[in-house]
C-alpha cells in the first residue's frame, strides 16, 4: 500500500484492506459482505471526486489532491484480490455445462 494510500485510508477501509490480503480464509458469506462493502467505498470515494472535479469547475479553482485516487486505487486493488477469490471458488461455465 502506498504512504499516500495509508495516510488517506481510514480505520474501517484499512481493516477491509487487510481482510482482502486474507480473502482465500475467508467464507463464501464472508466475502460477498467484504466485496460489498469494498464496493460501496470505492463508489463513496468516486462521489466525492466527482463532486470536487464539479465544484472546481464552477469555482475555477484547482482541485487539491487530497489522496483520493491512491484510496481508491488502493481500494480497486483489494476488490479486485476478493473477486478472484471468488472467481476461482466459483468459476463460471461459459459452455452451459
Amino acid at each position: 500500500m502506498s504512504t499516500k494510500a495509508n495516510a488517506s485510508l481510514d480505520a474501517n477501509e484499512t481493516q477491509l484492506v487487510a481482510q482482502s490480503k486474507d480473502a482465500a480464509n475467508l467464507t463464501g458469506r464472508e466475502l460477498s459482505q467484504l466485496v460489498r462493502q469494498l464496493r460501496e467505498r470505492r463508489e463513496r470515494i468516486k462521489r466525492a471526486m466527482r463532486e470536487r472535479a464539479r465544484s472546481a469547475r464552477r469555482d475555477v479553482k484547482p482541485v487539491s489532491d487530497t489522496g483520493a485516487v491512491a484510496k481508491k486505487e488502493e481500494l480497486v486493488a483489494a476488490i479486485d484480490r476478493v473477486s478472484a477469490v471468488i472467481e476461482a471458488r466459483n468459476p463460471v461455465n461459459w459452455d452451459g455445462e
